[in-house]
């Protein structure tokens, strides 16, 4: 038998197996650790009553875990600050609580913008940021629309290819800025240096600033066009010596069998349509109020009418003709003018040449 010795390593080992034995005793005591105070979120009360934001929506808590706004219904579920809300459509809301008189919600779309509900009656929902009405985006001004009582010898005739690019000019957002105008000067702007091409539109840019003023003065003009194509091939020096407007609202005006009991024929709608000098186009009629499906043209003369309708019949219904198009502009959408039709003087061709010769009739076509 093996004796106990109090000197050596036998005693300092037993200490610290009996200390080891003491700490697994007392596992699982509470350490005497001053206790933690409950959290902001934990003290905040139940989300009841009704909350208002500045932007005028109204939320109201209409039992446990339902709700009803402005914009409909739905239920919502609590955790601590946290509020999430999903509406009757299945979109969620997050929002969270920073007191307990604020309720603040993210966009229904997943966005980051935030919308802060106050509580109804509380001291909070008196506060500036509660009653001050957030700014919105100002309203974009409607599209200009022609006046009909203008009379049509006050639309300024336009032959020239070159002003219809400087018209939209002037009914652009920045009409007299600095690139638009160099890129209107002869041979446009000539060198990328911001410093040249500056001392260049100081030095030759004020004809063309006078020109869009004069434009800009005036929506109402007229111009000459034909839905006879261009004859291919053209080089860019035939462009230039003779420009011709073509105008294709379908390749021709489409005429349906006539119409006795209305003296005339029911023909395609020419409310829209494209302006080229071929191939770009320059001109973009737009229909700038409900039109009609069907259009009419009267033709109460019985023997022209005749002379109408066998070329009619003999063919598909369309019809290529020459038109003095009257129109108003609205606004350029890139560098093609947008406008809208309101009168056309239509000859109504035989064929599809332009010497004079094949002229059927003369039609003037309020639109």
């Amino acid at each position: 038998m093996m004796a106990l010795s109090i000197k050596g390593t036998i005693v300092p080992a037993l200490l610290r197996c009996f200390a080891a034995v003491a700490l697994l005793a007392c596992a699982g005591c509470s350490p005497s650790a001053p206790s933690v105070p409950p959290t902001a979120a934990s003290a905040l009360p139940p989300l009841q009553g009704s909350y208002r934001a500045p932007t005028g929506a109204i939320l109201t808590i209409t039992g446990p875990g339902t709700y009803r706004s402005t914009g409909g219904s739905g239920a919502f579920t609590v955790s601590g600050d946290r509020v999430d809300l999903v509406r009757e459509d299945g979109k969620p809301i997050r929002g969270h609580r920073p007191d307990a008189d604020r309720l603040v919600l993210t966009a229904a779309d997943g966005g980051t913008a935030t919308v802060t509900f106050y509580r109804a009656g509380s001291a909070a929902a008196q506060t500036p940021e509660a009653l001050t009405r957030p700014e919105t985006a100002p309203a974009q001004p409607p599209a200009p629309t022609p006046d009909p009582t203008v009379p049509l010898d006050r639309y300024v005739a336009i032959t020239d290819p070159d002003a219809l690019r400087e018209i939209a000019a002037a009914f652009s957002q920045d009409p007299f800025g600095e690139k638009n105008v160099a890129a209107l000067l002869p041979e446009g702007p000539s060198t990328d240096d911001a410093f040249a091409r500056r001392e260049r539109v100081e030095r030759e840019g004020a004809p063309v600033v006078e020109r869009l003023k004069g434009y800009r003065a005036n929506r109402y003009y007229r111009l000459s066009a034909s839905t006879v194509p261009v004859d291919m091939p053209r080089t860019a020096a035939d462009f230039q010596r003779q420009p011709r407007f073509v105008w294709a609202a379908s390749s021709g005006v489409r005429l349906e069998p006539y119409d006795f009991e209305r003296k005339g024929f029911p023909m395609s709608c020419l409310h829209t349509g494209t302006v080229s000098v071929y191939p770009m186009p320059v001109l973009d009629f737009v229909a700038g109020a409900p039109r009609p499906k069907e259009c009419f043209l009267p033709v109460p003369d019985e023997a022209l009418a005749r002379r109408i309708e066998a070329k009619r019949a003999a063919g598909d219904g369309t019809f290529a003709v020459q038109a003095e198009l009257y129109w108003h502009a609205v606004e350029p959408k890139g560098s093609v003018l947008q406008a809208n039709l309101t009168h056309a003087e239509i000859k109504l061709l035989s064929s599809p040449a332009l010497d004079g010769s094949n002229v059927l009739a003369t039609f003037s076509v309020p639109l």
